[in-house]
């Protein structure tokens, strides 16, 4: 009861006393996701094509499977949380699990393993995982359209995103549902970039301010 009590003066602190941006996007995309469904509503069927950036235990994903049965391309680096997702899909050939992260070079980096924050950006980093260039792993894998893919991986986001634009891979992707994460050093002014690249070649079908927002092709 205090803490609810407690939770409670936040929300009202951040809400109409100074008037936090930010919390106030998460709260209207909780209200407006809850209702629409926003994250899970997408133009697809059983022959379209989804990645899955940052799978973690793979609840997006699940959910996506569940409504449309496309073929679904996950990519996961911690071990703990590939192993579920392998688990998970064990039986269903229409997903596919990779245990490495998508970045702009090819190595290894040290992540901090927080649940759905697990980031190699902030935190006790001391999980050693692996990491590959996007377009080039894309162009293994024959993903040359890309009905939809979600980006939520903890600020790598900022790393991937210009290299997908510099190599033209964003033109392969109709719908694009991205997390920009605030800790990122200069996260404002590399969103703005980012999403200036992205608006020539997409529009935006919802924008919720380092919550989620989506890209659609023009």
């Amino acid at each position: 009861m205090i803490r609810n009590f407690i939770e409670g003066l936040k929300t009202i602190w951040k809400t109409y006393i100074i008037k936090d941006e930010f919390f106030l996007a998460r709260e209207l995309f909780k209200k407006d996701n809850a209702e629409k469904g926003l994250r899970y509503f997408y133009p697809l069927n059983d022959e379209c094509t989804v990645v899955d950036l940052g799978g973690y235990r793979g609840e997006w994903a699940q959910e996506i499977w569940n409504k449309y049965h496309c073929n679904i391309y996950i990519f996961e680096p911690v071990e703990e949380f590939f192993k579920e997702l392998q688990s998970k899909f064990r039986n269903n050939p229409k997903v596919r699990i990779f245990k490495y992260g998508v970045s702009d070079k090819d190595g290894t980096d040290l992540i901090s393993l927080g649940g759905l924050s697990s980031s190699q950006f902030v935190g006790d980093r001391n999980i050693e995982v692996e990491f590959k260039v996007i377009n080039k792993v894309f162009n293994e894998l024959g993903l040359d359209k890309i009905d939809l893919i979600k980006i939520n991986i903890e600020g790598g986001e900022f790393k991937v995103l210009p290299r997908m634009i510099e190599s033209g891979l964003m033109n392969n992707c109709t719908d694009m549902q991205i997390q920009f994460h605030h800790f990122y050093p200069n996260s404002e002014r590399l969103r703005e970039e980012i999403r200036n690249k992205l608006l020539e070649t997409h529009k935006l079908t919802y924008d919720y301010p380092f919550f989620f927002e989506n890209y659609r092709k023009i």
